[in-house]
């Protein structure tokens, strides 16, 4: 350092340590009541719950109950696609149950012209709009459209379907008799049903764009001691499903995710992510993972999409010479040190996939009350829509912030070093 920059940065220090108090930062400004950008969260997150209780219309509800009947056979849809979603939206997001959500919304399900829809109704047009093979996302997308867009930020369609599932079949038994030959195909049946539901899910907002992320699994309780969740087969007592997320590190935003049973195992999930992320144009620049995920057939499909791949390494697992990435980077590894390499590749900010799992528990519950894994994954993928839309409303604050606090520091700073 030169005698000239040394004594600037005495000069910019002394000026701190005097400006510098629990009111203001070292230029002077005044920091907000709480730390961080708290103040800002709050705010976002008002508009997010103004916006989502006034996102439904009454043109909308017009318009998609017209596309939704149209060619429809038999009794028309009394109930559009939007009103439904938001009325699951508000029990998700509320933790509330179907009765006590249509109480609260009936001033707003009044100015719609909707009669009252029984608990059951609202179920049962959950699973029709939004399931396997339905409809509800393309009417609202459509009606959308054609009303120019106006619900702005607000996207409740952002999760696209892949098509690509996870592998999910049903166990298999030597069979001794035609009932045992009639239960298996029941059983595969069901499995099949099962496996639709856990189709790749990938945010449209990333659709041509690259991400760094950061890929995990988290149980979901569910509500109830006498739910299960798989088959009548299953013999886990345990009560959970399984959420595997792929996280951009950058925004903190799900960039794809797919729902599952107790099994598959997290590592089993990870080529079905990928390729239905990719599938979807998707850009993966960068995947952080875990040494759950340090597998061979991992690795196969790695060398196979040319991915930058960074998990935990597991120490045990030597013999890869076969492997040309994972020892090229296990080579780099024990070249550098562990905690040096985390550093260098990346894998530190894989941390922001756990805290995201901690957020949205926090936010609407560890348990999801339905009783079909078809109707969790519905309401795991509202969930997830719910977090995004959030999640963007305080990027949106804190981004307009965060950029005039830059330009503040280096007019402030350009203003020292003139002074100097």
């Amino acid at each position: 350092m030169t005698s000239e920059s040394k004594i600037a940065s005495e000069v910019v220090n002394t000026n701190a340590q005097a400006r510098r108090n629990k009111d203001t930062d070292i230029y002077g400004n005044r920091y907000d009541s709480r730390s961080g950008y708290w103040g800002l969260y709050d705010k976002a997150v008002i508009l997010f719950q103004e916006d989502l209780s006034a996102w439904v219309d009454l043109e909308h509800c017009i318009l998609e109950l017209e596309l939704i009947n149209r060619n429809k056979p038999g009794r028309p849809f009394e109930y559009p696609p939007s009103t439904i979603l938001f009325l699951t939206m508000q029990k998700e997001a509320k933790d509330q149950s179907y009765r006590e959500i249509v109480g609260d919304m009936k001033a707003t399900l009044s100015a719609l012209n909707l009669p009252m829809p029984s608990y059951k109704t609202i179920q049962r047009n959950k699973d029709r709009f939004f399931g396997p093979g339905g409809k509800g996302m393309e009417v609202m997308m459509e009606a959308e459209r054609l009303l120019g867009g106006r619900r702005g930020d607000f996207d409740p369609t952002m999760f696209l379907d892949s098509g690509i599932c996870p592998d999910y079949s049903a166990p298999q038994k030597i069979p001794v008799c035609e009932a045992d030959v009639l239960e298996q195909a029941e059983k595969d049946a069901k499995a099949a049903e099962i496996r639709r539901s856990m189709a790749v899910k990938v945010n449209k907002e990333y659709i041509g764009k690259g991400a760094e992320c950061a890929l995990d699994g988290s149980g979901v309780g569910t509500k109830g001691s006498g739910i299960y969740i798989e088959l009548v087969w299953s013999l886990n007592k345990r009560n959970f499903i399984k959420q595997h997320v792929l996280l951009d590190v950058r925004t903190q935003k799900v960039v794809s995710f797919s729902i599952t049973p107790e099994a598959p195992g997290d590592a089993r999930v990870m080529p079905a992510i990928v390729r239905g992320t990719l599938k979807m144009g998707v850009c993966l620049v960068r995947l952080m993972a875990d040494g759950a995920y340090d597998t061979v057939a991992n690795w196969m499909l790695i060398e196979e999409i040319d991915l930058d791949f960074n998990p935990n390494l597991k120490e045990k697992f030597k013999d890869d010479k076969d492997l040309v990435t994972r020892h090229a980077l296990r080579m780099i590894e024990e070249a550098l040190g562990k905690e040096r390499h985390h550093r260098i590749s990346g894998y530190n900010m894989r941390w922001l996939v756990e805290s995201f799992f901690s957020v949205i528990k926090k936010l609407y519950g560890e348990r999801v009350k339905d009783r079909l894994f078809r109707m969790m994954a519905i309401s795991m993928t509202i969930r997830y829509t719910l977090y995004n839309i959030r999640r963007g409303y305080i990027l949106r604050f804190v981004d307009e912030h965060c950029e005039l606090d830059e330009r503040l520091e280096v007019v402030n700073r350009q203003e020292v070093m003139a002074d100097l």
